[in-house]
């Protein structure tokens, strides 16, 4: 059955028609992640922003099309090692004390629970570099707004390659998000899941503050889920993924990781700016 049979809209079913075989897609999903794409077009910075009366669903349909889909995708873990090769993906330690980030990997939904082969979990404590900064600079923002009484932002979802995803789907609603007509962007390594139901009402309102303001700006796009395993589910977008990679760089610096303390570091290159990974 066609995914996008089950796709709420005929915008969005149009941009994700791609997403129909993605087994017929495998072998080229490496090439693309391993190397640039031709012919695409840069981003204004403005493309990201919301526009007047479209729906959060309607914005991902304009933003991730079938091309950028394509050129994102990643099927299974040799795509995760490939996006890692590239540059592309990146490790999210687990770093409260430098990067005030938390990575969930026991309780109620840690990453990688339907995972249990070790080294391929450990995998799934990547994302795309501009997701880091951006999971970085959330964290940064609260330690700055809550002083002493900050605590390490948890996260329960990083990169997952389409395998996984559809292993999650099978029994986690809030991970079937093609059925609500959103685009799967933790098989991008664009998104991450701040978990907020043991979270304090107070964060929860900071939090929440700041992920509006960045979605004015077209940073992010986010989606409140859930009660169950209530969310925050945040998305990096496009558009701002210069900014984003300069967090990461700044920000992983200024915790004193050493490129070579993680698998997957990231290009170093100062000219990183100009490195158009989208295209």
């Amino acid at each position: 059955m066609r995914l996008s049979g089950l796709i709420l809209g005929a915008a969005t079913a149009a941009a994700l028609s791609i997403l129909g075989s993605p087994a017929a897609r495998a072998d080229n999903t490496i090439g693309l992640l391993a190397s640039r794409a031709d012919g695409s077009r840069a981003f204004s910075s403005d493309v990201g922003r919301p526009r007047d009366n479209e729906t959060k669903k309607d914005q991902l349909a304009r933003i991730f099309t079938p091309n950028l889909v394509d050129q994102l995708w990643m099927n299974d873990y040799p795509d995760l090692d490939a996006a890692c090769e590239r540059g592309w993906l990146v490790d999210v330690p687990d770093d409260p004390a430098g990067l005030g980030v938390h990575i969930r990997k026991s309780g109620n939904c840690p990453v990688g629970e339907k995972e249990h082969d070790l080294a391929r979990r450990a995998k799934l404590y990547r994302l795309a570099k501009p997701a880091a900064g951006l999971l970085y600079r959330i964290a940064a923002h609260l330690r700055e707004t809550e002083g002493s009484a900050f605590v390490p932002l948890q996260v329960s979802s990083l990169v997952r390659p389409w395998s996984y995803q559809k292993k999650l789907m099978a029994s986690n609603a809030n991970a079937n998000t093609i059925r609500a007509g959103v685009p799967p962007t933790h098989v991008f390594g664009l998104a991450f899941d701040l978990p907020r139901g043991d979270m304090p009402a107070a964060r929860e309102r900071i939090l929440q503050r700041y992920l509006d303001s960045l979605a004015d700006a077209g940073t992010v796009v986010y989606f409140k889920e859930g009660k169950a395993q209530a969310t925050f589910h945040v998305i990096a977008m496009p558009a701002a993924h210069e900014a984003l990679e300069a967090d990461f760089y700044e920000l992983t610096a200024r915790a004193a990781h050493s490129p070579t303390s993680l698998v997957c570091a990231g290009d170093s290159n100062p000219e990183f700016l100009h490195d158009e990974i989208w295209w």
